[in-house]
Formats: structure tokens, C-alpha cells, sequence
């Protein structure tokens, strides 16, 4: 995954996304978004916050030529916070994630 060569006035855009077990939405979600915003001078890196999938990722949904999208990154939560609304993410000690990794 390389994107074209942005101009240095580029805005840097981050998405955060989260989401449970539905890696292949959130893979369509991502080359749709890419495909919206791709003749904006920006570089979009993408946040995954896995709120304690059963299943895990397959790389190769989130291969794809992207145009603007620079980064895809997912942080995994130890266990389902159960948030059904969209709030800030508070984590209790005993629930801190783990460092963000490349989802492919």
C-alpha cells in the first residue's frame, strides 16, 4: 500500500474506527472512504479500535491501491468494553490495550 506523493501543504487526517468482529465492512468502509476523499491534498490514517473480536483480521481485506490512505493501524482491547454509543474511551487499569499494530 503506497500513496501518490502529496504536497507538502497536505492535511494529515485521522480516522478512528471502531468496530467488533466485522473486518470486512470496516475493509469496504475504508477503500470507500479512500475513494471519496482521493482528489483531496490529504494523507489518511486509519484507526481500528478492536473492541474484543472473536475473530481475527484478515490482511488481505485491506489490501487494496489506496490514494490517499497511508496507514492502517488496529489497537486491540483485552476485552469488550461494551460502549453500543459512540464516548470517549476511558480505560480502566485493568483494561489498557495493547500498542497499535499494522492490521496487514
Amino acid at each position: 500500500m503506497v500513496a501518490s506523493v502529496l504536497p507538502a501543504s497536505s492535511l494529515n487526517v485521522v480516522v478512528v474506527m471502531p468496530l467488533r468482529d466485522d473486518w470486512s465492512s470496516a475493509a469496504e468502509l475504508i477503500r470507500r472512504l479512500d475513494q471519496a476523499i482521493a482528489s483531496y491534498p490529504c494523507a489518511l490514517h486509519v484507526l481500528l479500535v478492536d473492541d474484543g473480536s472473536a475473530q481475527g483480521c484478515n490482511s488481505a481485506d485491506f489490501q487494496s491501491d489506496f490514494a490517499v490512505v497511508q496507514t492502517i493501524q488496529t489497537l486491540r482491547l483485552r476485552r469488550n468494553l461494551g460502549l453500543s454509543e459512540p464516548s470517549p474511551l476511558v480505560l480502566p487499569t485493568s483494561t489498557r490495550p495493547q500498542r497499535a499494530t499494522p492490521c496487514w
